[in-house]
């Protein structure tokens, strides 16, 4: 878990009359899917780092538990980087979540128990059903060393979006929000394996995501919108 570094940032102009507001963050409540959404990523990490299969089976499971949608988005890669080797590979996606975790129970002595656990996770999955346009949005992706992946999402105007990144915690990943113009509106540059900003657009507008990953190898990572 880590605290956002915001600070009072400057208003930046979308045209004449409107303007997108981001302001220094106030404590408020953090709803329970995302909660749950932080608490899946850690678990996923770690499971992934320590070959758990207890902890990817728990990951899935609170995955699956929050009423997710996925970006409507359209994402570019950007930068020289290259897919880099590296020990183990972080994965956000629950239908691979719950194949490795299928591998790693197969090892286990009690697989059968384990296996049991991940039939019902994977039955859960296909049942799942999304929640209406508006909720709470993510996607996952890789984005390559020394390079950057953009987002290009629309947000309701006089809405509170709270956008947060959860990388797989190998490098340093930043975050930076654009107006459709280019304007600059926020950050979070912070030397931290996350990143989290919040805006306030005064218009429904189209907004650009940026992911930039600051280090020598890949980086899976989650970002969501609330």
């Amino acid at each position: 878990m880590f605290k956002m570094k915001l600070g009072l940032l400057s208003i930046a102009l979308l045209c004449t009359t409107t303007f997108i507001m981001a302001q220094e963050k106030e404590e408020v409540p953090v709803p329970e899917s995302i909660q749950k959404l932080k608490l899946a990523s850690e678990s996923a990490v770690y499971g992934y780092q320590n070959n758990s299969v207890l902890s990817l089976i728990h990951a899935a499971d609170l995955y699956l538990s929050t009423s997710l949608i996925d970006f409507k988005a359209e994402k570019v890669e950007q930068g020289e980087g290259e897919k880099t080797s590296k020990t183990e590979t972080v994965s956000f996606d629950v239908e691979k979540i719950l194949k490795d975790a299928k591998a790693l129970a197969a090892l286990e002595g009690d697989k059968d128990i384990y296996l049991k656990l991940i039939a019902n996770l994977e039955k859960k999955s296909v049942d799942r059903t999304r929640s209406p346009v508006g909720g709470t949005q993510r996607a996952y992706g890789t984005v390559y060393a020394f390079s950057k992946n953009t987002y290009t999402v629309t947000l309701k105007a006089f809405e509170r979006t709270y956008i947060e990144v959860y990388g797989d915690g190998d490098t340093d990943l930043d975050l930076y929000v654009y107006d459709a113009y280019g304007n600059f509106i926020v950050s979070d540059t912070r030397y931290s394996p996350n990143a989290a900003v919040w805006v306030v657009p005064n218009v429904t507008a189209t907004f650009s995501l940026v992911v930039k990953n600051n280090g020598s190898v890949y980086n899976n990572f989650m970002i969501v919108a609330y």
